[in-house]
């Protein structure tokens, strides 16, 4: 079902203009992902608010963020499931042009990861530290990106175990690299030391 969704959602795209074809393969979608889990539904509304913004659909985008974010929110997460949906989708609402709401959503993500931090699993607690820095640096703001991401690090040497330690820092490494994030000094220390303490074979 999952892939018959994406498929729909890429006809979505492929058919923008058509205001019928695009309209009957939404209609499509969302009679057809009751069933799935909630984080799918969201993933999938990703991409349809993806395609409104490469069309310049602004408004289109904005209802279909509003339309995630509002399935979210009536829903009970894990803090580490909801956040990266969160983030990424206040990241749409940027750049649809809602600034304002989205940057307070992301500071509300991360004031919520600060209050219920003890309840996430250390070897979660980086990655649901990433998206929020991601978003951060979307909006422009990259002190902030750069002291969540440095938050990031932190939370990722948490567990004694060497593999999610070296997990963790790949995969902060990789996020700022693909969000042209620029260590300072303090922190490109800090990231040596972290891989120099993690030993064979990592």
């Amino acid at each position: 079902v999952r892939n018959t969704l994406e498929t729909c959602a890429q006809l979505f795209d492929r058919f923008y203009q058509d205001v019928e074809r695009r309209t009957r393969a939404e209609t499509k979608i969302k009679a057809s992902w009751n069933k799935l889990p909630i984080a799918v539904r969201v993933e999938i509304s990703i991409m349809l608010a993806e395609s409104a913004l490469a069309h310049s659909d602004s408004s289109n985008a904005l209802r279909v963020v509003d339309e995630a974010k509002a399935a979210i929110d009536a829903a009970k997460w894990r803090l580490e499931d909801r956040t990266p949906l969160v983030a990424r989708l206040a990241e749409l609402r940027f750049k649809a042009g809602d600034k304002l709401k989205a940057r307070a959503e992301i500071d509300a993500a991360l004031k919520l990861f600060e209050v219920e931090r003890s309840q996430v699993v250390d070897i979660y607690r980086a990655a649901t530290l990433r998206p929020i820095a991601e978003a951060y640096q979307v909006m422009g703001d990259s002190a902030v990106a750069l002291s969540t991401y440095r938050a990031a690090v932190e939370a990722g040497v948490e567990n004694p175990n060497s593999r999610p330690r070296a997990e963790d820092l790949s995969a902060t490494c990789a996020s700022m690299a693909l969000h042209a994030v620029e260590p300072d000094a303090a922190l490109r220390a800090r990231l040596a030391q972290i891989h120099a303490a993690l030993g064979d074979p990592w």
